[in-house]
């Protein structure tokens, strides 16, 4: 009898014990289901934006032929041939191309025969941007051998590796540590809608006048070592944009180099069929080959993979779920049913790209902190010439974007984002699908949906 008690008063300690249990397995269980949700947001948030610039297999990224000035001088054409035999004889000597030895030449020394690759000054000088300061070379071969030497230590610094070949990440890693990889530059590709790491999207000296996102005038530049001085506008081409026109360029039989390759290149030369052919294969959203026509699309160079439908039911009333246009300021007017509806696959966070150059004149929940019902966060721009206007809403803007930031055409300043709050359980439940609600205003006049299908036929 006494072991039947004791057996009994067991029972209820193992039914707690196993109870407990399912418990804590059913808490690790939906915070790991959270956790794990917050992670995938984070990476789908940025996976769009890492690759900017980026081939894919090795092959050469083509660069804007209509910003850079670099495209547009043919005394560049010839400074390169008068150089050629050096810039490869160097490319022989260390394995790193003469494309990029030439676009270092170019930053530093202008290309002269009689300039160091260092900071410019005359060959058989002191380069005083050293401690202490040195002569890196007799001849311009010399300096190019020690430019090289210490682009290499920054490859392997920021990389992890040497520059073998032309393999472009480790390239732009190399020149923006070449140029010092200044705090300053990391904080400016966060501006310009880029990911902080690496940052040389943000350096001037690396990537301007690559395409419309790396446009020139959107750039400050280091006036000094250390940067305390960052209050000039960019004049040059970027590095990488060099090398890379350089690489995609027209030669003759000889080697000689007749016209200089990019993505709507100015050159005296047929186009570059290699930069053609590549021009497909670097979509990233937008961060690609330039899309032609007034508008750029919302989601850019991807509307058709991105965008699942159109939702028309939203929008089948006249003047139903418009936002209203007094930011624009002026005579600007809705014109019916003029919005549309972009959706895309719940919490695929979509890049959304400026139509046009302008300046944001109005923002609402920036951080995607309302209901439903107040749009989430909402952004008005309006043109340059304040002739046009759209507004953006359902969107997360990203880093740098507020009112008052003035954006370039095919810049991205959001992505698509949930259109409620976690605590709003009724549009959780039955208004979850993510999509883009975009106006256009043509001249002031706002754009029919029909009309807007047509315009980006992309979808």
């Amino acid at each position: 009898m006494e072991g039947s008690k004791k057996h009994k008063g067991i029972i209820p300690i193992v039914i707690m014990l196993g109870i407990s249990m399912v418990f804590w397995i059913l808490a690790f269980g939906i915070t790991f289901a959270v956790v794990m949700g917050y992670v995938k947001k984070f990476t789908g948030a940025f996976g769009g934006i890492f690759g900017s610039g980026t081939c894919i297999d090795g092959a050469v990224t083509c660069p804007s032929g209509t910003l850079a000035g670099f495209a547009k001088g043919s005394s560049w054409i010839g400074l390169v041939n008068q150089n050629m035999a050096v810039y490869k004889s160097v490319e022989g000597k260390t394995g790193v191309p003469w494309e990029v030895v030439a676009a270092i030449h170019y930053r530093e020394g202008s290309m002269s025969p009689n300039h160091s690759l260092c900071e410019g000054e005359r060959v058989g000088k002191q380069c005083k941007c050293l401690k202490p300061p040195q002569v890196v070379g007799r001849t311009l071969e010399e300096t190019a051998i020690w430019a090289v030497n210490h682009l290499q230590g920054k490859a392997q610094a920021l990389a992890g590796k040497k520059i073998n070949g032309w393999d472009e990440e480790t390239i732009k890693r190399a020149l923006f540590g070449y140029n010092g990889a200044a705090k300053r530059y990391k904080d400016q590709a966060v501006r310009l809608g880029f990911p902080r790491n690496p940052g040389y999207d943000g350096s001037p000296y690396v990537m301007a006048n690559f395409d419309q996102r790396h446009d020139a005038k959107l750039y400050r530049k280091c006036k000094n070592d250390g940067c305390s001085d960052y209050s000039t506008g960019e004049s040059q081409d970027g590095a990488f944009t060099v090398a890379s026109l350089l690489k995609n360029g027209e030669y003759d039989s000889s080697g000689k180099l007749l016209s200089v390759g990019g993505c709507n290149a100015v050159s005296s030369g047929s186009s570059n069929s290699q930069c053609a052919s590549n021009s497909e294969s670097t979509l990233t959203g937008g961060i690609g080959p330039e899309i032609a026509g007034q508008f750029y699309p919302p989601y850019g160079d991807k509307m058709k993979s991105a965008a699942k439908s159109v939702n028309n039911s939203a929008h089948n009333r006249k003047g139903h779920g418009l936002f209203g246009v007094s930011q624009f300021g002026g005579s600007f007017r809705n014109n019916g049913d003029s919005a549309i509806d972009w959706n895309v696959a719940r919490g695929s966070q979509v890049p959304i790209y400026a139509t046009f150059d302008g300046k944001i004149v109005g923002v609402t929940y920036p951080n995607h902190k309302s209901s439903y019902g107040k749009g989430g966060g909402v952004l008005w721009l309006k043109s340059s010439d304040g002739k046009h206007g759209a507004i953006f809403a359902h969107i997360k803007f990203v880093s740098g974007i507020q009112k008052g930031t003035e954006v370039k055409r095919g810049q991205q300043i959001a992505v698509t984002a949930r259109n409620c709050s976690w605590y709003d359980l009724m549009c959780v439940t039955f208004k979850g699908s993510d999509h883009l609600h975009y106006q256009l205003y043509a001249n002031g006049v706002g754009v029919q949906k029909q009309d807007l299908i047509k315009l980006f036929p992309h979808i």
